[in-house]
C-alpha cells in the first residue's frame, strides 16, 4: 500500500500511512482486536447448535457491536488528526 493522500470534506489532507498509524496506536492502547475476535467469536457460537430467532437475533447484535466497535476506533484515529 502506498501513501496516498486521503482528504473528505473539511479536512486536512491525511496520508493513508498517518491514517495506518493512528488506528495502530488506538489498537495498541485498547486492544480493540481481541473485542472484536471475541464478538466475531460469540457472533459464531451463538447459532452453533440452533437456529432460532432469539439466537439469530442475538448473533445479529454481536456484528452491530462488532460494527460499532471498529467504527469507533475509526473515528478515534480521525479524532488524534484533530489535536
Amino acid at each position: 500500500m502506498g501513501s496516498e493522500i486521503v482528504q473528505g470534506k473539511n479536512e486536512l489532507k491525511v496520508s493513508s500511512n498517518d491514517r495506518r498509524s493512528d488506528i495502530e496506536f488506538i489498537q495498541d492502547k485498547f486492544d480493540i482486536k481481541s473485542s472484536v475476535e471475541h464478538l466475531h467469536q460469540m457472533m459464531k457460537e451463538v447459532t452453533k447448535e440452533e437456529f432460532s430467532a432469539k439466537n439469530v437475533n442475538a448473533a445479529c447484535h454481536c456484528i452491530h457491536q462488532l460494527n460499532e466497535t471498529i467504527n469507533t476506533t475509526i473515528k478515534a484515529a480521525a479524532f488524534l488528526r484533530e489535536k
